[in-house]
């Protein structure tokens, strides 16, 4: 079970609701299988209700009855939830192409009381989608059965992609108001990794090497549009064009972290990274990428997200975890076995290796 101190590195000093003060629970909240059948059905019934009130809504501003045996009207529905809308928003609402669509996220607010669900709000927009996914993630680390572990941004990016179902690799852009700024952390989240400057060469096709010799694949090059493409992405997550310098290299730093990769006193990593021209010890399973070609693809703050917690960002790596939720790793030397201090060492190595 995680600390307290834990919950707060990983919750707290990654905040993805900006300006909000959080209680810190050491585990997920529990369900029983007869709550999960209720929000089941009331997921079913959410659905339901939007779909109605499309039909509702088509009929009333459309001034066709209501009911089908029954000579009913409601042009006041249409009215109602059309006041205050610029015309170009009703336009686009009554407009053939967004005919009988549902939201893609539908979140109730629900409350648990001694009757059972309370529902207090019913939300069409997908504020908290970032949120809760890295919640599950934080908590599935250590609790295996929280559901949708690791599945949320798929299945959203899964949803918005189904409005387009012609193109194969949409391109979705999350826009942000000023107004639902508190949001904005989060979408945030989803997603970051590689610096902008090696992402830029490898879209143009300027890296002679290939990352991952092993695939048989490999990437077309699009020289004319790189580098916007890698400055969109950074963009598009928040991140800075370029990594903030960083303070000169730290020899002791340098030689813990070449120690730590080794098989004598450390984690034994060459057993599948290779290092420079060392090819690597034992490949067993998953070949890894050449820790001389790591330093100027990853960027300082997901390095070290990966290294503590390999499968929160990909569950099907072979990569060992190698800190417990208390950050601490099996070896007690160098820096009395915390992990985050040990694998910024492993990290200035890794920078130095040509």
């Amino acid at each position: 079970m995680p600390t307290r101190e834990i919950l707060r590195q990983k919750l707290l000093d990654t905040p993805l609701f900006a300006e909000k003060i959080w209680k810190l629970s050491p585990e997920p909240w529990a369900l029983t299988e007869a709550q999960l059948r209720d929000l089941k059905r009331i997921g079913a019934a959410c659905l339901s209700y939007h779909r109605a009130l499309e039909r509702l809504y088509v009929r009333s501003f459309t001034n066709k009855k209501i009911l089908r045996n029954r000579e009913v009207y409601a042009p006041w529905v249409a009215e109602y939830l059309d006041r205050y809308k610029p015309a170009g928003l009703v336009a686009h609402g009554r407009h053939r192409a967004v005919k009988h669509q549902c939201p893609v996220v539908l979140r109730p607010d629900l409350l648990i009381t001694e009757q059972g669900f309370t529902m207090t709000e019913l939300d069409s927009v997908p504020g908290g989608v970032g949120l809760t996914a890295y919640l599950n993630e934080v908590y599935a680390e250590d609790f295996p059965s929280v559901i949708g572990a690791n599945s949320m941004p798929d299945r959203f990016m899964a949803s918005l992609a189904r409005l387009t179902p012609k193109d194969k690799f949409p391109l979705v852009a999350i826009v942000v108001s000023d107004e639902a700024a508190t949001y904005r952390p989060e979408f945030e989240w989803l997603g970051e990794k590689l610096r902008h400057d090696w992402m830029s060469k490898f879209i143009a096709g300027q890296i002679e090497y290939k990352p991952r010799p092993w695939l048989i694949a490999r990437m077309p090059g699009f020289a004319h549009h790189a580098d916007s493409l890698a400055l969109g992405l950074n963009h598009q997550h928040g991140l800075p064009q370029k990594e903030a310098d960083e303070p000169a290299a730290d020899a002791e730093k340098i030689a813990n972290g070449q120690k730590l990769v080794g098989a004598d006193g450390g984690f034994n990593c060459i057993t599948c990274h290779a290092v420079g021209e060392q090819e690597a010890t034992a490949v067993f399973e998953a070949p890894a990428i050449n820790f001389a070609e790591s330093a100027e693809r990853l960027r300082k703050g997901y390095y070290h997200r990966w290294v503590l917690a390999p499968t929160r960002i990909d569950p099907d790596t072979k990569m060992p975890k190698y800190a417990d939720p208390e950050g601490v790793t099996q070896l007690s030397e160098p820096y009395e076995g915390k992990g985050p201090d040990q694998f910024e060492a492993i990290r200035q190595y890794i920078k130095s290796v040509k």
